[in-house]
């Protein structure tokens, strides 16, 4: 469901995991014992199938934080949605065959961290058909993490009346703190309907998707009408 994505591959560096459909399409990735290995179905760079043993060697850290959460929401999470933010060393990786092997430690940098972006992304796609709650606890866990508070405080407000979800996101979202890109296309949808295109640009620098170009270009487009159109009313003030 999500792309993974990776904070320094260095050994000593913390590394983002979370599941990723693309990666899986693109590669077999299997378990073994004290380690995984992958093989590619198409033509990869070296560098993928290096990310992409490194990503099966989280899986089974994935599988325990989605396993965690499970318990505490007392319901399932989707097998699709994973995160865990690790720190591997003494990685090593060798050919045997078709196949890439790797084994090296993994560590879990920080368990609290982990349920609260895990809860984050399985509540955005949970509230497409929203249990409320179920959405309230995992908002719950979303709200307690620093890193994760601002993706939680953008989706209370994609869920709360529209008179009262601007003015909660005035008072409580810091926009740099936004991660996950439903939040962000989020956000901007809200403040472009608020015509606050300086804002709604902000957060479109460097997009990724479609619809979060599609947002940037509007804000840009209007914002220019309306700089147009009071150019015209104060001339017309001199005629």
């Amino acid at each position: 469901m999500f792309c993974l994505s990776s904070i320094g591959i260095g050994a000593a560096q913390a590394e983002v995991h979370q599941a990723s459909s693309v990666m899986e399409s693109f590669f077999t990735i299997e378990t073994v014992e004290d380690g995984s290995r992958v093989a590619s179905k198409r033509e990869m760079p070296t560098s993928m199938w290096q990310r992409a043993c490194r990503y099966g060697l989280t899986q089974p850290l994935r599988n325990e934080v989605r396993d965690d959460l499970s318990v505490q929401l007392g319901t399932p999470v989707p097998r699709e949605i994973s995160y865990a933010e690790v720190r591997i060393t003494d990685f090593r990786s060798w050919r045997e065959g078709d196949w890439l092997y790797c084994r090296g430690e993994v560590e879990e940098l920080d368990r609290d961290h982990n349920l609260a972006a895990l809860s984050i992304r399985v509540a955005w796609d949970y509230s497409l058909d929203p249990d409320e709650a179920l959405l309230r606890s995992l908002l719950k866990l979303g709200l307690s993490d620093d890193r994760t508070r601002d993706d939680a405080i953008v989706l209370i407000a994609a869920n709360s009346p529209a008179e009262s979800a601007f003015a909660y996101l005035e008072q409580h979202l810091n926009t740099a703190g936004i991660k996950l890109e439903q939040s962000r296309i989020k956000a901007m949808e809200l403040y472009l309907e608020q015509k606050r295109y300086d804002e709604v640009i902000a957060l479109g620098e460097g997009c990724r998707e479609a619809r979060c170009d599609a947002l940037f270009n509007s804000a840009e487009i209007e914002k220019s009408s309306s700089v147009r159109s009071e150019i015209k009313d104060i001339s017309n003030f001199f005629k």
